[in-house]
């Protein structure tokens, strides 16, 4: 499953030494949206996970399969039609030859939609 540039956006990608702030963008009008939720669209905790695999392959130019999660807090509902840009912030913990420990949140302002912290293997 792909989703860059087609379920979300990348604005921009800020780095400031292991930590990053994307700024993305949703598409309401994904198809996604027409089964979950019609009328009450609501982004699968799932793809978030799958964007977020898509952001590190984006900034690291590697494809990444997640180990370990050993944080995965869904903390807020993101509805794409209320909600079209946010952040995606996070810190390299650890970063190796065999892949790298991530930290952080998917959020608007002060709403947190996700807080995850996870191992990623590079492939």
């Amino acid at each position: 499953m792909i989703l860059l540039n087609d379920f979300f956006k990348i604005l921009d990608v800020i780095k400031a030494e292991q930590k990053f702030t994307i700024g993305v963008e949703l598409n309401p009008a994904h198809e996604i949206f027409q089964g979950h939720f019609p009328g009450n669209p609501v982004v699968p905790g799932v793809c978030m996970v799958q964007m977020l695999k898509e952001i590190l392959k984006h900034i690291f130019n590697k494809d990444f399969t997640m180990k370990d999660a050993s944080q995965l807090k869904f903390l807020a509902i993101l509805n794409p039609d209320e909600v079209k840009a946010l952040f995606v912030e996070f810190s390299v913990l650890k970063d190796d030859k065999d892949g790298m420990v991530v930290s952080g949140t998917f959020q608007k302002a002060e709403l947190v939609f996700l807080k995850f912290k996870g191992a990623f293997i590079a492939n």
